[in-house]
């Protein structure tokens, strides 16, 4: 019998953990986020980004390929 893995749960990351996943400044990011091209979550005065989204929002600027 086998089990399959669920889905990991969804990641809140802080603006420097975002930074690191996707290998951008700090100062990048926060332009991305006023410009409206990132998915982020606002709390207080603190930036939450889901690793879910951010992992979309990459697969969405991917290329199409044809073949």
């Amino acid at each position: 019998l086998r089990v399959e893995p669920t889905d990991k749960p969804e990641q809140l990351l802080t603006i420097q953990e975002a930074a690191e996943f996707l290998r951008l400044s700090v100062p990048t990011l926060y332009s991305k986020v006023s410009k409206g091209e990132l998915p982020v979550m606002k709390r207080s005065k603190r930036l939450y980004f889901s690793s879910t989204e951010l992992l979309e929002y990459i697969k969405d600027g991917r290329k199409k390929v044809k073949r």
